[in-house]
């Protein structure tokens, strides 16, 4: 009796002190923004915009699944939005126009919700994750899918800053090895200062036909992978894990001539060995686990007030995004890849350079070399392309002239990004295309 008396009374004790931290810290996190627009934009955007492709299949890197069909393509895209407050629905119908194709289609269809420091988004949308352009786990390099997505708005103080990010997709296609599959990505990120910014991610491609499906309680299970290499397991599935750092060199620390200097690298593994893992249970120095089969993402971002340049190099393991349920696509959806813009098996390097004069004009060129695959293949395709992208801004429109030249050393014939047929011979292609967008 005197045991559940003393419990009780602690309880009682902490109980103004519960109420005070309720008080200060629900506003924060969960009120909505009450200080929101509220208006309504059934049309508040169109952009058209014509390419002329040189090869079938081209693809216009992390741009919603843009895929370009030999010989001309038109594009239109129409967006709006209503807002009310906190609230916002967010739409865009998308027409696509060549030899192959003629069709017309909703392109988006999303929701959002901000409350205090977060934000969730439901309806057909794609999201990107990560450090880099170039994302290894989680870009808009493929078209919007439906999904349910949560994530810190503002970050979350408490002995430095917190990032999270949460989302479910599900991939509705028919596959060559599961179709309609879904994908569940999870990334935490730590500042303690502003100079240093830690992340940590999970992906998972999961469920489909004839694949098992989780309730919503079971995820934190499906997230951990305890399971996750166990044959016949109901969590038998293709899992990716990451960590990233990014270095940011304080503004004091830099010359006159620099706004930004950021350096980032991180280190992916499409399997991975851990303590918590039942088919493992060996402690790995020092974080507890350890990655298998890698991809790697390093680069460098410099920024001045009118330049800005970025340095980039990924690499893929020949098993990267083809583990082992989704064998065929994997880790893409519709022709395009869910992470990387080529797939496994590659290696990438990319220096984009961005100028901007006199407020309204600016021209961006990118050079790149693209070797796939690059491990352990008898025959590998070389590209080597630049891209140089010229725009002019109005108050209510934009122009944007797009111009790329492509050489390869050997060919890829495959449409798939994580399937590849090597072909003998070199080509040469010529991509060009202008964009006209009035809001």
């Amino acid at each position: 009796m005197h045991v559940f008396r003393s419990i009780f009374a602690k309880r009682r004790a902490l109980l103004p002190r519960i109420c005070f931290a309720t008080f200060v810290f629900f506003p924060t996190f969960l009120l909505p923004d009450l200080k929101a627009e509220h208006f309504f934009s059934p049309l508040s955007e169109i952009t058209a915009s014509f390419f002329f492709a040189g090869e079938n299949n081209h693809l216009m890197e992390n741009r919603d699944g843009t895929i370009l069909r030999k010989g001309g393509n038109l594009l239109i895209y129409e967006s709006g939005k209503f807002q009310n407050g906190a609230f916002s629905l967010n739409y865009q119908l998308k027409q696509t126009l060549n030899k192959t194709e003629k069709k017309i289609e909703i392109h988006r269809f999303f929701a959002n919700y901000l409350f205090g420091r977060f934000q969730i988004e439901a309806g057909k949308n794609n999201a990107e994750a990560g450090p880099g352009e170039n994302k290894l786990l989680l870009s808009k390099n493929c078209l919007p899918y439906f999904l349910l997505k949560a994530k810190t708005q503002k970050p979350l103080n408490l002995w430095g800053k917190w990032n999270f990010f949460i989302l479910n997709g599900w991939l509705h296609e028919k596959r060559n090895d599961v179709s309609n599959p879904q994908i569940f990505v999870f990334r935490i990120s730590y500042s303690p200062y502003n100079f240093i910014e830690i992340g940590g991610m999970r992906s998972t491609l999961h469920a489909g036909n004839g694949r098992p499906k989780y309730k919503i309680w079971e995820y934190p299970y499906l997230l951990l992978g305890v399971e996750e290499n166990i044959t016949g397991s109901k969590w038998d599935n293709d899992g990716y894990a990451a960590y990233d750092i990014t270095i940011k060199i304080p503004e004091e620390k830099l010359p006159d001539y620099l706004d930004e200097l950021n350096i980032y690298y991180q280190d992916a593994g499409t399997d991975m060995a851990a303590f918590w893992q039942k088919e493992d249970k060996k402690y790995y120095f020092p974080l507890g686990f350890r990655l298998q089969l890698h991809a790697y993402l390093a680069g460098i971002f410099i920024k001045t007030r009118k330049n800005s340049c970025k340095l980039e190099f990924t690499a893929t393991n020949p098993l990267f995004y083809t583990h082992h349920w989704y064998h065929t696509e994997g880790y893409s959806y519709k022709g395009a890849s869910i992470g990387l813009p080529y797939g496994r098996n590659s290696q990438n390097f990319t220096f984009t350079h961005y100028l901007k004069f006199r407020k309204i004009y600016n021209i961006t060129y990118k050079l790149g070399f693209l070797r796939q695959p690059a491990f352990n293949a008898a025959k590998e395709m070389k590209r080597y392309y630049a891209i140089i992208k010229a725009g002019k801004e109005f108050k209510e429109k934009t122009i944007e002239l797009f111009l790329r030249f492509d050489k390869t050393e050997n060919y890829d014939a495959s449409p798939q990004p994580n399937q590849y047929s090597v072909l003998s011979g070199n080509k040469r292609f010529i991509t060009a295309g202008i964009s006209y967008t009035f809001k």
